[in-house]
């Protein structure tokens, strides 16, 4: 049994846990913004729209793991009861519940950006990399 992972291997996961993790967050906005009187419909739309971007890309990511001998990542359950959980009371408490539910995302966004910009130099295998350099922007 190998202890040492790929530093590759390690990077597309982080990547792939930040992608999992923002993908569940923009699915419970959606729900948040589908059930809200003051939210518009193309709102949720937009954001199932992002997440199943992002889940198409973590899928894509998932696969080039595997290629390399591995198993891809993803975040813990806390993490993202914790998420959804803070972004649901930031919504449930604002009189404006698209402008908390941008806000609470635009936050998940940012983590994500961050992670990816960091994980870019350890990636080498092309479509990887091509994917994780337009999610760092």
């Amino acid at each position: 049994m190998e202890l040492l992972r790929d530093e590759e291997v390690v990077a597309i996961n982080d990547v792939i846990t930040s992608m999992k993790a923002l993908e569940r967050v923009l699915r419970a906005g959606a729900e948040e913004a589908a059930e809200s009187e003051d939210a518009e419909n193309s709102f949720a739309d937009r954001l199932k729209g992002e997440a199943d971007d992002l889940e198409s890309k973590a899928n894509r990511l998932s696969k080039i793991v595997r290629e390399l001998g591995d198993a891809p990542g993803g975040p813990s359950d806390e993490r993202i009861i914790f998420e959804q959980a803070s972004l649901k009371l930031r919504a449930s408490i604002s009189r404006d519940t698209e402008a908390a539910l941008t806000t609470s995302i635009a936050n998940s966004r940012q983590n994500l950006a961050t992670t990816a910009r960091e994980s870019l130099p350890d990636i080498k295998h092309e479509t990887a990399r091509e994917i994780v350099a337009e999610l760092a922007d």
